[in-house]
C-alpha cells in the first residue's frame, strides 16, 4: 500500500469525490487525483490538514504505520485511557471518563452515558471496554509487523469474511 491508495481509501470512507476532498483541502480535483495515482505528493501542510481531517496519524497517511489513529493524547484528561486505574478515579471520573470514551469510540448508541448506571457498574464496563481494546491493539501490532503484501493479503482476507458473514 502507498500513499495513494491509502488516501483513496480514506477518502472514499467518508463518501467523498475528489473535487469534495480538493474543496476542503483548497485542491483542485486533478491535484487529489495525482496524489493518489501517486504522480505528485502534498507539501508538509496539506499532510498535516490531511491528518487532522480524517484522524489519523502522518504516519498511517504515509504508510509507515497501519495504526490509523494518532499515538499522543487519544484519552481523557491527558493519560491514555488504556493506562488508567479506574479503581483510583473519583466517582466524578469515572463518569467523565465513561462518557468522554463512550463518545470517543462512538458508542454511545449502544450505552447511554448519562443513564442511572453506578460508579461501579461503569467503572466496570470502561475495564471490560479496555481490556478488550487491549487485545484489538496487540493483533493491530501483530498485523503491523507483517510485510505489507501479506498485510493486504490479510485483510483483504478479513474484508471477505464480514461481508460474507453479513450475508447470512
Amino acid at each position: 500500500m502507498n500513499f495513494g491508495s491509502r488516501l483513496k481509501y480514506l477518502r472514499a470512507s467518508k463518501g467523498l469525490s475528489q473535487t469534495e476532498l480538493g474543496v476542503i483541502f483548497n485542491k483542485s480535483a486533478n491535484n487529489i487525483s495525482q496524489y493518489e495515482t501517486g504522480k505528485r505528493e502534498p507539501d508538509l501542510e496539506t499532510l498535516k490538514n490531511m491528518s487532522n481531517f480524517f484522524d489519523v496519524s502522518a504516519d498511517y497517511l504515509l504508510c509507515k504505520t497501519n495504526t490509523k489513529k494518532k499515538s499522543s493524547n487519544q484519552s481523557t484528561n491527558n493519560e491514555n485511557i488504556l493506562d488508567l486505574d479506574f479503581d483510583v478515579l473519583t466517582d466524578e471520573e469515572v463518569d467523565d471518563t465513561f462518557t468522554s470514551y463512550l463518545k470517543k469510540q462512538n458508542r454511545v448508541m449502544f450505552f447511554d452515558p448519562e443513564s442511572d448506571r453506578s460508579p461501579a457498574e461503569k467503572r466496570a464496563m470502561l475495564k471490560e471496554l479496555t481490556k478488550k481494546e487491549k487485545e484489538r491493539q496487540e493483533k493491530i501490532d501483530k498485523l503491523n509487523k507483517l510485510p505489507d503484501d501479506l498485510l493486504e493479503e490479510a485483510l483483504c482476507y478479513a474484508e471477505f469474511r464480514a461481508q460474507k458473514k453479513s450475508k447470512k
